[in-house]
């Protein structure tokens, strides 16, 4: 049976190309106002996205290993998130960011339209209204959800949350990371964490969304290593299960714990790269097509990775010595 359905719709030309538009000024707006919080990466021009993140967690991890310090860890998945979204909550959020009431009033006349269509042999629905959730299938969609989550990440904000830096310049605090719905919050010990949990239960539950509790989990690092508490880690109804020893948790595509050791995670790269190199060059493109092909759908899979994976240099030749044999 299919639990979940993810909806992606093909709009028109006239649409995107207005919603585009729209898009444009929202981005503008939100970059010129510095209106969206520096801990979501997601949408933003010049960020490196899910690799910004990375690297910033990387930072995190190692520093606790090396260091020897306490971390405790949470991992939140909003459940069917661009579906769930309530159609009041999002105008409320662009009023909150302060955008002109022309773009939000054509917004809500967007809104109004959207709608779709089911289709099964011969039969066809009735027009089905969007009665809640974004539209997907343009630009815009991405903005209108960053947008709408983007009060929580201020309000993380003002909590307490792991002090990064060397011994006796702990001076950066950093305690919490957004990539559009995947958040991950960072605390000194289980009290703080509790913090932000509660937080982010009742935030949540305000706006009308909720998690996907099975996609949502937590580790507390001790001295560097990571401490089993046996117990789940709740607050009302928000409940987080603890990653058993070993079990890894994927965090923007790749595998962590206490850090990206995991084999599983050079292996899942190296196996999507190479897949693309041999539908590459088996293809009928002609050569420069081939090479084009290469270095904007091969190389991107693998050159992300690099300081977040521990390369090696001589891992690093096998695969430019296997990536010309292919």
């Amino acid at each position: 049976m299919v639990k979940t359905i993810g909806q992606l719709h093909c709009q028109n030309i006239t649409y995107k190309l207005f919603t585009g538009i729209l898009n444009s000024f929202l981005v503008d707006h939100c970059t010129t106002n510095s209106v969206i919080t520096l801990e979501q990466a997601g949408g933003k021009p010049g960020s490196w996205g899910c690799t910004d993140q990375l690297l910033i967690n990387k930072m995190i991890l190692d520093e606790v290993k090396r260091n020897r310090r306490n971390l405790h860890m949470m991992w939140f998945d909003y459940k069917k998130a661009f579906d769930s979204v309530p159609h009041d909550w999002i105008i409320r959020a662009l009023e909150l960011a302060k955008i002109p009431h022309e773009i939000i009033r054509t917004v809500k006349n967007l809104m109004k339209l959207w709608s779709t269509k089911l289709s099964l042999n011969d039969t066809t629905t009735n027009i089905i209204k969007y009665l809640c959730g974004i539209l997907q299938g343009d630009c815009l969609s991405l903005i209108l959800f960053i947008l709408s989550v983007n009060p929580l990440s201020f309000l993380l904000k003002k909590l307490p949350g792991y002090n990064a830096g060397p011994p006796g310049e702990r001076n950066t605090k950093i305690n919490h990371l957004f990539f559009v719905d995947d958040l991950k919050t960072y605390a000194q010990d289980e009290m703080s964490a509790k913090l932000p949990l509660d937080l982010i239960s009742k935030f949540t539950k305000d706006i009308g969304m909720e998690f996907g509790q099975d996609k949502c989990a937590y580790i507390y690092i001790s001295k560097g290593k990571k401490e089993s508490l046996g117990e789940k880690f709740s607050i009302e109804e928000m409940e987080l299960n603890e990653l058993e020893d070993g079990e890894p948790y994927k965090y923007l595509g790749q595998d962590e714990c206490v850090g990206y050791d995991n084999a599983l995670n050079k292996d899942r790269v190296l196996k999507e790269y190479f897949r693309r190199i041999r539908k590459i060059w088996n293809s009928e493109l002609y050569a420069n097509h081939k090479v084009i092909a290469h270095n904007t759908f091969a190389i991107p899979v693998i050159t992300p990775t690099f300081g977040i994976l521990n390369w090696t240099k001589d891992k690093i030749l096998a695969i430019d010595v296997k990536t010309r044999k292919t």
